[in-house]
């Protein structure tokens, strides 16, 4: 994934990884269950924290990471919070942006396996 654009919303990310992905990575995406995710943080969670700046203060799509993670992941957000609390004075974000990278790529999955299903049933889908 080489992008130029840093978006600055988890839906424009998404979009983004979206437009990049070939059909047998959308497929096997939307073959694990949503935990199983996580097995990408060492790969494509690195390149998104990279590519869209989440370690050079993209503040907009950390706040939104932060925002989405407090709303739809509410447990994860009090444990990421209690981690991350030991590194604000260092990265004095909201959210850590190993966490922000996770929001990404659950927020991928549930647009993959939403989409899926949608299709499936013959209607068109739109993300967020």
């Amino acid at each position: 994934m080489k992008n130029k654009i840093k978006p600055t919303s988890v839906a424009q990310a998404v979009n983004i990884i979206m437009d990049t992905m070939n059909p047998k990575d959308i497929k096997m995406i939307q073959s694990i269950p949503r935990k199983d995710m996580l097995k990408f943080h060492h790969t494509n969670g690195r390149d998104i924290r990279n590519e869209f700046g989440l370690w050079e203060n993209n503040i907009k799509l950390i706040k939104d990471c932060n925002d989405i993670q407090k709303k739809d992941y509410p447990d994860e957000h009090k444990e990421c919070q209690d981690l991350y609390a030991t590194y604000q004075e260092k990265m004095p974000y909201p959210i850590h942006p190993d966490d922000a990278s996770g929001v990404i790529l659950n927020e991928l999955w549930k647009t993959l396996n939403y989409r899926n299903k949608k299709e499936k049933n013959g209607k068109k889908f739109k993300h967020r």
